[in-house]
């Protein structure tokens, strides 16, 4: 029996449509509405396939994404409805109907894409999840649906279930491979030694070392003491400012970079003010020597500062730098990958408001940054992001020295009679010739400052000293 000739008889929840029929023995004419309704061939898959991979590369770039999900991934979520298709049709023997079901699954996926893209710029700031959730069940169920009814003749029902799981099973697939690089390193890692072949770098200067973890752990609270100790003690009558910088990414050695320049740059700027700096690095060449950049250690830090500084008069300069995301979370990961506990605003506010510390001038140096606002925002605090909250910002790659952002600001920054504004200010021209000289979408830098905070700000006479 010719079970590829029999057609796509479609029961009757497709019937409102007119496509179909349901009447058994009719399936040649079935096969031929199908047919006019959708093509069906090589070349048509080939270019529903084309338009999906376009669509995904202009929802990448709507939509940026800061945990991996890069243009390139659109080729291979694409290419999981060619593979689901494939599969379904050898297990339902369905032969040169094939192209049919191919067809329909990718013009699917098509369909899935332009209502996400539609459902978020409808709803900007609030539907991320919403979205994904629609996605998901309309890319897990949909094709499950055209089998169970689109095949409904096929009395074989053992077939119709297995490729109704090949279906979900491919499609779940697809999302748990997608976040399985790390692991697939590890062991590439492993195997090519064994082969012969030498070791690949992951980044530059980003290697990590040969560490165990317990030991890289365990002596987090041997280098927070030794962190404490290096902060020298207020000195009465004058200001006094603290320094922080946090690099949260150790997979490139860009964010460590920029974190030791903030801190640099911070001694330059205060000068004699200047009473210790702390750094937290997740990145490979300051493992063991600066705690790691963790929730814990920030907030231990934060306690240390608190401590020696006077509340109302002292200073906390505080720089991040690493991957952002739209939820106000700075990406925190070791150098092999592994991921920490994403930095969140609230708890970083929390921890600051736990120490004491007053007065701050805060920077975060990330994409979508100016999420981090609202919660260090208060009458005694600057806050000043890379970018807007719904913008990313740029030159996160290990063949600069620093961001685009770090760059602008931190140049401008390097010398003690600059205010802050005049360096944020003078940081936002040279961000914008730049992007315009990349044809890029605008980043545009936020600044927040505190009622409180106006002369310092300004670089005004006394600015340091507290209400």
């Amino acid at each position: 029996m010719d079970i590829p000739e029999r057609g796509l008889a479609f029961s009757a929840p497709w019937r409102f449509a007119g496509a179909f029929t349901d009447r058994p023995g009719d399936n040649n004419g079935v096969r031929r509405r199908w047919r006019r309704r959708i093509s069906a061939s090589p070349g048509t898959v080939a270019v529903l396939w084309a338009i999906t991979i376009l669509l995904g590369i202009a929802y990448a770039l709507l939509f940026p994404s800061d945990d991996g999900h890069f243009v390139s991934s659109t080729f291979y979520f694409s290419g999981s409805s060619i593979l689901s298709g494939l599969l379904i049709a050898w297990v339902l023997r369905l032969g040169r109907s094939t192209f049919y079901l191919l067809s329909a699954l990718i013009s699917l996926k098509l369909f899935t894409i332009l209502a996400t893209i539609a459902l978020k710029l409808g709803l900007p700031g609030s539907a991320d999840l919403y979205a994904n959730v629609i996605l998901s069940g309309i890319v897990l169920l949909a094709p499950a649906f055209i089998i169970y009814f689109g095949y409904g003749t096929l009395r074989n029902r053992r077939r119709r279930a297995a490729a109704i799981f090949v279906s979900i099973g491919v499609n779940l697939a697809a999302g748990a491979l997608f976040y399985t690089d790390d692991a697939i390193w590890d062991v590439s890692a492993k195997i090519r030694p064994l082969m012969g072949l030498r070791d690949a770098p992951k980044a530059v200067d980003s290697q990590p070392p040969d560490m165990d973890d317990d030991i890289l752990w365990g002596a987090q609270s041997a280098l927070i003491e030794r962190a404490r100790a290096a902060l020298g003690p207020a000195v009465s009558g004058r200001p006094n400012v603290y320094a922080m910088a946090v690099a949260g990414s150790g997979t490139q050695a860009l964010f460590s970079r920029e974190a030791h320049e903030a801190l640099r740059v911070a001694a330059v700027h205060f000068g004699d003010e200047s009473r210790g700096a702390v750094l937290l690095s997740n990145g490979a060449a300051d493992l063991m020597q600066s705690p790691l950049a963790t929730r814990a250690n920030i907030a231990a830090i934060a306690q240390a500062i608190g401590e020696k500084a006077h509340h109302k008069q002292d200073l906390l300069f505080l720089y991040m730098a690493s991957h952002g995301g739209r939820t106000a979370e700075l990406a925190s990961t070791l150098p092999n990958y592994r991921s920490v506990q994403p930095i969140s605003s609230t708890t970083t506010a929390e921890a600051l408001k736990k120490a004491g510390v007053v007065r701050r001038v805060i920077i975060v140096s990330a994409c979508f940054s100016a999420t981090w606002i609202p919660a260090l925002a208060d009458d005694n605090t600057i806050v000043i992001t890379a970018a807007a909250k719904d913008r990313t910002s740029f030159g996160c790659d290990d063949s600069r020295r620093l961001t685009v952002f770090g760059e602008a600001f931190l140049g401008s920054l390097a010398a003690r009679n600059v205010s802050l504004h005049d360096a944020f200010e003078d940081a936002r021209r040279k961000i914008s010739v730049e992007e315009r000289k990349e044809g890029v979408t605008p980043s545009m830098p936020q600044a927040y400052v505190g009622r409180n905070m106006g002369a310092l700000w300004l670089g005004q006479p006394d600015s340091h000293s507290g209400t």
